[in-house]
């Protein structure tokens, strides 16, 4: 599949859009589809080289808040037949009504990734911002909704919190989880050169915070609440554990205002609290197994990507109920939730202060459950592809052959196989069609995906298997070739 995506910016100092749409598109080669991305960055922005994929960057002449851009609009409408599908990454901003524009003239489908931005909090958090939001949706913004082929949110809860945001209503709404690559590489080695770059932090327990240092992440909670949690005399004794403060500040003055706070409450730089600044990728992850514990006391997190990678790493989290997938954790026991306040972050601190080493071991165990079974972007409950024309489906024997059931249209060629095997379902290749399945899936108890996924690894070894499908050409040569003369 050839896919667009069009993003406000990849830089990673903005937050998880950049890191979700990079993440989903190093997964997405390695499944071998073809991605570009369209970008409002600057062409020579550092986070821009060395990707695996081509970045189309263009700088916007001016009006950069929202990227009004011209050229990428030209650069749509010139290139966008040469991909099977186009997605837009996040709201508000050119790039969306450029790509409606664009793809309703060639036709092509494209798809909305809100990122949390349909979220209510922003309305009490930014009651100005709100209104020219409103203007915006009223004067054309939602037929961008409107006209997609859906509008994927990333959790039930988020896609729960956006219904009727704003009037009119009409989208198509289905739920597309984000996932976590891991990361590579030798973690000892990552340890290694976390130490070397922060020796101070060599042999703490390490309270983590990570994630842009702003009023809506809570760091302005964090900060009392471990103070009031961890005593002067414990702190000097070494009994409590090392709050770090790991991002950027991306709220101009915050972070002036935050250091202000640690130092009123007593808070000492570098032996109370530490702050490393922005991180990259290799020592974010490191950051992360060195952690004890995650803690994001955050007012609104679309999918809370840092989250699912502390999961990873067998990190547990102390979060707020703000994060949309507090549910999960909870529901998993691979950490805590409470409310997005002072009191909720008091609340799960005393609570961490209380784990024993064993409890912890426990969390760590299920935490990294919960990754491989909600988060992981390799994993996927099951393969959706209601295409219009497929003449084998390549990717549906792929999905197949690591056992994820397929919801396929009737014109993908070998959907009859995929359906008498009970390895999926398949419907009609329109929106109807596309429904119905979606609708099937919702129904599925986890043992049924149990079985389809047994009936999906016996229907590759039966009908699609390198090995079978070899066997079967040379039996098809064999029969065609004349009989050999019997010997004399």
């Amino acid at each position: 599949m050839r896919i667009l995506k069009t993003v406000h910016s990849l830089d990673p100092a903005g937050g998880g859009v950049a890191t979700a749409v990079d993440a989903l598109s190093r997964a997405e080669l390695a499944l071998g589809h073809t991605v570009e991305v369209a970008c409002l960055d600057d062409p020579a922005s550092p986070w821009l080289q060395n990707r695996p994929y081509p970045v189309h960057a263009f700088l916007p002449p001016f009006l950069r808040g929202y990227g009004w851009c011209p050229a990428l609009a030209h650069w749509l409408r010139e290139n966008i037949r040469r991909f099977d599908v186009a997605t837009v990454e996040g709201l508000w901003q050119f790039h969306g009504p450029a790509v409606r524009a664009a793809a309703l003239a060639a036709n092509i489908p494209y798809i909305i990734y809100p990122h949390g931005m349909l979220d209510p909090w922003f309305q009490r958090a930014y009651p100005r911002k709100h209104w020219k939001k409103v203007l915006y949706w009223k004067l054309g913004g939602h037929r961008v909704l409107r006209d997609a082929r859906a509008v994927a949110f990333t959790t039930e809860e988020e896609m729960r919190l956006a219904q009727n945001a704003f009037q009119p209503w009409r989208v198509r709404s289905v739920v597309s989880p984000l996932g976590v690559a891991l990361p590579g590489g030798n973690p000892a080695e990552r340890a290694q050169k976390w130490q070397r770059q922060f020796p101070a932090l060599v042999g703490k327990t390490l309270l983590l915070f990570l994630g842009r240092v702003d009023p809506k992440k809570g760091v302005q909670y964090l900060i009392p609440a471990y103070a009031a949690q961890y005593s002067a005399a414990a702190r000097a004794a070494g009994v409590a554990p090392l709050l770090v403060i790991a991002g950027p500040e991306s709220a101009p003055g915050f972070a002036v205002q935050c250091h202000m706070q640690a130092q009123i409450l007593g808070l000492r730089d570098d032996a109370d609290i530490f702050w490393t600044g922005l991180l990259d990728q290799e020592m974010k992850w490191a950051a992360l197994e060195a952690a004890d514990t995650l803690v994001l006391p955050s007012h609104q997190e679309n999918f809370g990507y840092v989250v699912a990678e502390a999961l990873a790493a067998g990190t547990p989290v102390l979060i707020s109920d703000k994060v949309n997938l507090w549910r999960e954790v909870t529901a998993d026991g691979a950490g805590l939730a409470a409310p997005d306040d002072e009191a909720g972050t008091r609340q799960l601190l005393a609570a961490y202060a209380a784990w024993t080493p064993a409890h912890r071991a426990r969390l760590s165990v299920a935490a990294r459950a919960c990754f491989q079974k909600r988060f992981q972007i390799e994993a996927a409950d099951a393969l959706v592809l209601p295409s219009h024309q497929e003449n084998f489906g390549y990717v549906v024997a792929e999905a197949l052959a690591v056992g994820t059931p397929v919801l396929i249209s009737k014109c993908v060629n070998i959907w009859r196989a995929v359906v008498d095997a009970s390895a999926g379902f398949a419907a009609e290749d329109d929106l109807a069609g596309t429904q119905r399945l979606l609708a099937a899936h919702a129904q599925w108890t986890p043992d049924q995906r149990s079985q389809f996924s047994i009936a999906a690894l016996a229907c590759f070894a039966a009908h699609f298997q390198l090995e079978t499908a070899a066997s079967r050409q040379l039996e098809a040569l064999g029969g065609a070739l004349p009989a050999q003369p019997s010997s004399v």
